[in-house]
């Protein structure tokens, strides 16, 4: 659904857009500004299709089933070109859909765009390989908690202190995360040595 969505973009497909939304679906922007309806969202994209030249890039992070059987999914977005003016374009941020059965095909009913707040996390550690471990263990913990992307590094010239770079959709629950009482004690099984130094970005 993800990729037929990016595809619908890429290719400036307004009515491919449309069918993928349920008739009353809502578009919330980062700004707040809200669409409604499946016509008016169209519209809205086949507006931004006339002023640019852009490129849709989505990545997804997370599916959760919901009690009511809708799916929630999050994940990234980037936009990448050109305005009819010839201005750079290169946006990105978060998303949080609700995915709905309407008809026996999944729908998005809801779609919510916000910003992406990056996290900086460092500490030193015994050995990489067992700490990689422990840190793969934890993944469904940081997706759920709503981690969206992780990269991990080390120094060049000190491979016992790793870094982790993540993208999440507020501060708060990036916080809400390193707050777990639990990741302290996974941490030391894993082998981490010190504590953990974090820095959380606010891109400019």
């Amino acid at each position: 659904f993800v990729q037929n969505f990016q595809d619908a973009y890429n290719k400036e497909d307004a009515s491919a857009i449309q069918v993928m939304f349920t008739t009353d679906g809502t578009r919330i922007m980062a700004d707040g500004k809200t669409t409604k309806g499946a016509e008016n969202i169209a519209k809205d994209y086949a507006e931004n299709f006339k002023n640019a030249n852009a490129a849709l890039i989505l990545k997804l992070s997370n599916v959760m089933p919901q009690f009511d059987n809708s799916m929630n999914v999050t994940g990234t977005y980037q936009v990448i070109g050109t305005s009819t003016t010839g201005e750079r374009i290169s946006l990105s941020g978060s998303y949080d859909n609700k995915l709905v059965k309407d008809n026996g095909q999944w729908k998005l009913a809801e779609v919510k765009l916000g910003g992406l707040v990056k996290v900086i996390a460092y500490t030193k550690i015994a050995d990489f390989d067992k700490w990689k471990t422990g840190f793969d263990a934890f993944r469904r913990v940081r997706r759920d908690a709503g981690e969206l992307t992780f990269e991990v590094s080390t120094l060049v010239d000190d491979p016992n202190t790793v870094c982790v770079i993540s993208e999440w959709a507020s501060v708060e629950k990036a916080k809400a995360f390193f707050a777990l009482p639990e990741l302290e004690a996974h941490r030391k099984k894993a082998g981490a040595t010190d504590e953990l130094h974090i820095m959380y970005l606010d891109k400019k």
